[in-house]
């Protein structure tokens, strides 16, 4: 997954990108947009997104075993919860952190 930032009148909206591929001849890769976006109107849920290797603010896989690689900006975020909730977001997501 990779994320990309849409500009919107206000703020800034970063959303994951699904499905990723690398175009070797536009030096670009291409994503699905992942979730349905709140604030901005650049796309929507289930659109191709084109994203230079300049605008991905954030990146993550999956092991086999759903422990997590990258998703830094997650990361951040989930070291703002509780040990509970930690627990609780973990499980509801299927997710393992390092």
């Amino acid at each position: 997954m990779i994320k990309k930032a849409f500009k919107t009148n206000q703020t800034v909206e970063y959303i994951w990108l699904v499905e990723i591929k690398y175009n070797s001849n536009k030096d670009k890769f291409t994503g699905i947009l992942g979730t349905n976006p709140i604030y901005t109107n650049e796309a929507k849920v289930g659109e191709i997104i084109w994203i230079d290797k300049n605008e991905i603010s954030d990146w993550m896989f999956l092991n086999e075993d759903n422990t997590i690689n990258g998703a830094y900006t997650l990361k951040i975020l989930r070291n703002r919860l509780s040990d509970k909730e930690k627990q609780l977001f973990d499980k509801e997501n299927n997710l393992k952190f390092d």
